[in-house]
């Protein structure tokens, strides 16, 4: 089983607007609600690849309990403590105006210790079952910030590999404790390098991480193990909504690393989960049905 982490999940929300008119009433035309947050992306896709998957998060009130319903339906158990503050909500924005695409991105509910310690209570117990831990996302208020490092080394002394995606003092932490593999986009890892280029980005990576990937966009990805270095893209006619195609990707690799896949088939199935989310409306999903298609599609080159 894989257990995908999300500390901070949220009702991801597509609003509908013509246009946005500053210091005026705006009305949503219309609004569609998903499950969200980036490990709860990462769980969605892991189960669309058809493996057995659990979620492990924070769960606040009617928005923590929608999210668990919704991924319940999808065959996805859910674990982890529950608060009384409400999970946060995230507005993507879709206009034909300017604001096409913005994102307005909740806090969350603010934990405790004593919330923590039942969250961290629930992961140790869970790991007997687990085969690859994937913990990705940004934290609500009040986690410690070794929350991602804390994870890993507990993962580490059971010899479950771990896959991460996040940033700021979570990751600096986490690179620590080892982790097996990471994702980041091309503007994160610059910022965590310090390097420009891709090249560079990857191989600064590659000093903590047994298997690197960064995505930039319609540019594919670059991804690293045992010293191969490749470069991948797959293009699509049109792109719907690019919200989430990173978590697909996370998924992917994660997905990768659990089976044991050579690193070409890590990256064919990485940058077509990731497209195949772009072609789609619905927000952190894809279907297998476009992965395949688009497997068939992506090419590949030494980088």
């Amino acid at each position: 089983m894989i257990l995908a982490v999300c500390l901070n999940p949220a009702v991801d929300t597509l609003i509908y607007l013509n246009d946005i008119v500053k210091g005026s009433v705006n009305r949503i035309q219309k609004e569609i609600p998903f499950p969200g947050g980036k490990g709860v992306h990462v769980g969605l896709g892991v189960k669309e690849l058809g493996e057995d998957v659990t979620v492990l998060g924070i769960w606040g009130g009617l928005t923590g309990q929608w999210i668990k319903d919704e991924l319940n339906k999808k065959g996805i158990k859910c674990i982890g403590p529950t608060v009384d503050a409400w999970t946060r909500v995230c507005q993507t924005i879709k206009s034909k105006s300017a604001f096409d695409e913005t994102e307005i991105l909740g806090v969350g509910p603010k934990i405790d210790d004593i919330v923590f310690s039942q969250f961290m209570s629930d992961y140790q117990n869970i790991l007997t079952n687990v085969e690859i831990v994937s913990i990705s996302g940004s934290c609500p208020p009040g986690t410690p910030d070794d929350a991602y490092a804390q994870m890993i080394r507990i993962a580490n002394a059971q010899q479950i590999p771990t896959v991460i995606d996040c940033t700021g003092t979570q990751f600096e932490n986490a690179i620590k404790e080892n982790p097996t593999a990471c994702h980041l986009n091309y503007s994160e890892a610059k910022t965590i390098s310090g390097k420009l280029g891709m090249k560079d980005c990857i191989e600064y990576l590659k000093m903590y991480f047994e298997i690197p990937v960064i995505t930039k966009g319609a540019e594919g990805l670059v991804i690293s193990k045992n010293d191969n270095l490749l470069r991948t893209k797959v293009g699509v006619d049109k792109v719907v909504s690019p919200v989430g195609s990173g978590d697909a990707v996370t998924a992917a690799l994660v997905v990768g690393v659990k089976n044991g896949y050579d690193i070409e088939k890590i990256a064919k199935l990485a940058v077509s989960c990731g497209a195949a989310n772009c072609i789609r409306p619905e927000l952190g999903l894809f279907y297998k049905d476009d992965v395949f298609r688009l497997e068939k599609e992506a090419i590949i080159n030494v980088f």
